[in-house]
């Protein structure tokens, strides 16, 4: 598969921040030290090389695992992170519902991937199947998963944002009105943060 590509994102975020620039608002910051608030709600670093970013983990058996061995948890972990980024062009230009419509998928597609990550491969299979159908979209219901297989529970700054972000749907995908752009932002925040500390489970 191709890794992501960081002279694209470059690339992307200069055309955005000039953009930006134009409307008299404040640009992205790239930054070496990843989500900042105190500095910008939307500082952020470009996304690394998955194949440099999967790091290896044991499951409740002490069993080693990586997401190299599985093709599922890499595809769902990649699409995290692109829908992430996809969010971002929507946000910037005030298209505030179709960009926590992309933010949202970004971390049901984070949250699959940590299931996946805590089952042994002979069990993804099955999972895969009950990622099927509307329940699959279900943020509670993921995480109940999550749990349930042995992941760790959500620290209380974690569940914090993810009490925010619980309320996605994709209902939104019909919903003619934007959102109010405190809400896009704060959501946007919040998915930034439940995606960096899951890449750090991962």
């Amino acid at each position: 598969m191709p890794a992501l590509s960081t002279s694209c994102w470059f690339e992307s975020r200069r055309r955005l921040n000039s953009a930006w620039k134009s409307k008299g608002r404040r640009p992205l910051v790239q930054s070496s030290s990843g989500f900042n608030e105190s500095r910008s709600r939307y500082e952020r670093v470009a996304p690394r090389d998955w194949r440099t970013d999967i790091a290896m983990k044991t499951d409740s058996r002490g069993r080693w695992m990586s997401m190299r061995n599985s093709t599922e948890a890499r595809r769902l972990y990649r699409c995290a992170l692109q829908r992430y980024e996809d969010a971002e062009i929507p946000l910037r230009a005030d298209h505030t519902t179709g960009a926590v419509y992309l933010a949202g998928y970004g971390v049901e597609c984070i949250l699959k991937t940590l299931v996946l990550m805590s089952i042994s491969a002979t069990q993804q299979g099955g999972m895969l199947k009950q990622f099927r159908g509307g329940k699959a979209h279900d943020f509670e219901w993921l995480r109940s998963l999550y749990l349930t297989h042995g992941g760790p529970r959500f620290p209380n700054e974690v569940n914090r944002h993810f009490t925010l972000v619980n309320s996605w749907s994709t209902d939104l995908r019909s919903i003619p009105r934007q959102t109010r752009a405190d809400e896009a932002e704060a959501f946007w925040g919040s998915t930034t943060a439940i995606i960096q500390w899951a890449k750090e489970r991962l």
